[in-house]
């Protein structure tokens, strides 16, 4: 898990450290600075996986995203790891060819920079070494990448998660950050475990009452996400649709509801098998389609997610107070741009305002009955006092 990260000169992120929980939500207004949280933490977990072309955002030739006007390094970086002494970086020079990039270790007064193993195409080996030899950087490596894991970014759209999708060995229990890919998804669960099949189903019925059940049908689907609707599907997959107790045949996943695709999508997620669920978990605006009632289900599902999978994280950004409500103060990151565009960050529980009214008051409430404004210079005050 990520118990501490930061950024500094990515956008508007001057300079912005989050002290992290295993449920975080981040909140804040439009233009604040919450989505390049989320695209920084992605970018460093997914740079210990793949290569790092691949994962930075594209395009990106020089300093466009990059803090004020100077020639600036862009750093991200995870300290502790595992309550181990290890910060792992990834810092983002600049010259003729463009973007830089430079991920490094450290540990216990020693640091290495690192490059992509020759041998793997998920591992990190030692490059520039300041101090030790290079079989001794293998446990600490070991410990990063285990740490950061398998991220997922999840900005779901209810009409790439109803879209039949083709075979791919090389995609199996895999969902694309658009939902792409849902019916290959549910059927590799099929065909892993009946059992969790049947859990997805039964969990979509609970929350569904009047469907029968889950029909995957053979079907040609998309092999990527198509750019536009005059693209057609042209290798053999898996289409998805439903069977209701009042309607006659089955309804098709484009007709059914978005609510229901996207609770099913967060089902998939749940009972996915334990070597290939995310264990970082980003997802942008859950409520978006979703009942304020139903967004009390989703939450718990995530809550049943990290208890399943031991040491999975849920980082999330919203703009609901119902679903702020399902969450405690120390939970919650405000995010804030200030006057010379940079972006800040505090957490809920250091705010005077949450303190003196949490107790009476819901966290949603008091978010909406104050405003992002009050509560950020409570939480100023706070920190200054506290140096005092």
């Amino acid at each position: 898990m990520i118990s501490q990260f930061r950024v500094q000169n990515y956008k508007a992120l001057r300079d912005v450290t989050l002290d992290l929980t295993p449920m975080h939500v981040l909140i804040g207004p439009n233009d604040s600075g919450k989505t390049s949280v989320l695209d920084c933490l992605w970018i460093l977990s997914e740079s210990a996986r793949r290569p790092l072309e691949d994962v930075l955002p594209q395009p990106w030739r020089g300093k466009e995203l990059v803090w004020g006007k100077s020639r600036k390094e862009v750093t991200f970086s995870i300290a502790p790891l595992h309550n181990e002494s290890i910060t792992y970086s990834l810092t983002c020079g600049f010259d003729k060819q463009g973007v830089r990039p430079r991920p490094a270790i450290r540990e216990a007064g020693r640091e290495a920079e690192l490059s992509r193993s020759k041998a793997s195409d998920s591992i990190l080996e030692p490059r520039d070494l300041f101090s030790s030899p290079r079989g001794s950087w293998r446990k600490t490596i070991e410990t990063v990448a285990n740490a950061l894991g398998k991220p997922y970014f999840c900005q779901w759209n209810p009409r790439m998660l109803a879209l039949p999708s083709a075979f791919d060995k090389n995609r199996r229990f895999t969902l694309s950050r658009s939902g792409f890919g849902l019916p290959t998804c549910i059927d590799d669960i099929l065909g892993d475990s009946r059992r969790n099949f049947d859990a997805i189903e039964d969990g979509l019925k609970f929350y569904f009452r009047d469907l029968e059940e889950i029909v995957l049908t053979q079907e040609e689907g998309y092999r990527q996400p198509p750019q536009s609707t005059d693209e057609k599907p042209g290798a053999d997959g898996k289409s998805l649709a439903f069977r209701f107790k009042h309607l006659d045949g089955v309804v098709p996943a484009a007709h059914a509801s978005d609510g229901l695709l996207l609770l099913l999508g967060y089902l998939t997620l749940l009972h996915m098998p334990k070597e290939m669920a995310p264990t970082l978990l980003l997802i942008e605006e859950p409520e978006n389609a979703i009942h304020p009632k139903r967004l009390q289900d989703v939450i718990g599902m995530l809550r049943d997610l990290i208890k399943r999978h031991e040491g999975t994280q849920v980082i999330m950004t919203t703009h609901s107070p119902y679903l702020l409500d399902l969450f405690k103060p120390d939970e919650v990151t405000l995010c804030l741009k200030g006057e010379d565009g940079a972006v800040t960050a505090h957490r809920l529980s250091e705010s005077e305002v949450v303190k003196q009214q949490i107790g009476i008051f819901t966290l949603g409430e008091i978010w909406g009955g104050e405003g992002e404004e009050e509560l950020f210079e409570q939480s100023v005050a706070s920190a200054e006092n506290e140096q005092v």
